[in-house]
């Protein structure tokens, strides 16, 4: 290995023994103070809030996992554990389907108020969102089953340790979840909260125009 990569493994271990605790326990504080805002206040009468404290929630668990990695520094190797490996290695790409699929309710919930106002009592309402909610928990749970089959503690040459990674014998099968995963994480809800945010953004500075222009009138008449 060259001196440059070596230096880079160096910089790259350091950045991660000490931002990772500080990303986990502020992270983990503000989603939960966040939750307990959302449901304890006038706010959880607004399906809204239903989404961002579920957010909360998805990224919270996927801090958990980030810092369960993060204990290997102490020699604490509780990820690359039988039945732990598959565990978080569900956890986080579940956590990582939710998060994103949250976003783009949270997204679509926004861009009916804004084009269709009069539609929002009947539309978005919580018990919809608890609904969407539960909806995109079980697909989510579908989408990463595989993980339960693919990880597992595999020895790595490289490192010369043990670690939570695919098994050699699902490599294959690995590839092709990867491409559907990124379709179904990325490209998808990617390419619909731009597409919703630009037409709800559109839309807002349209009627905004139309406000400046009738407020010039009324000044001139």
């Amino acid at each position: 290995m060259s001196a440059s990569m070596e230096w880079a493994y160096m910089v790259a271990d350091f950045l991660t023994f000490y931002y990772t605790p500080i990303l986990v326990i502020v992270g983990s504080i503000g989603n939960i103070l966040s939750a307990l805002v959302f449901f304890n206040t006038k706010l959880k009468k607004l399906s809204s809030s239903y989404y961002l404290a579920a957010l909360g929630i998805s990224d919270t668990c996927f801090l958990i996992g980030l810092f369960v990695t993060w204990l290997s520094f102490f020699g604490i190797h509780i990820y690359t554990r039988e039945v732990f490996c598959q565990l978080f290695t569900f956890s986080s790409g579940l956590s990582s389907f939710l998060s994103v699929w949250y976003v783009v309710a949270f997204t679509f919930e926004r861009f009916i108020v804004v084009l269709y106002p009069l539609k929002r009592q009947s539309w978005c309402t919580v018990r919809r969102a608890k609904l969407v909610i539960v909806a995109l928990t079980v697909l989510g749970a579908l989408h990463s089953a595989p993980y339960i089959v693919f990880a597992g503690p595999q020895f790595s040459e490289r490192s010369n340790a043990t670690i939570c990674d695919v098994r050699e014998e699902y490599k294959p099968e690995m590839i092709i979840f990867n491409y559907i995963d990124t379709v179904i994480v990325f490209v998808v809800p990617f390419t619909i909260i731009l597409v919703l945010n630009s037409i709800t953004s559109f839309t807002v500075w349209r009627v905004a125009g139309l406000r400046r222009s009738m407020t010039l009138i009324r000044r001139y008449v």
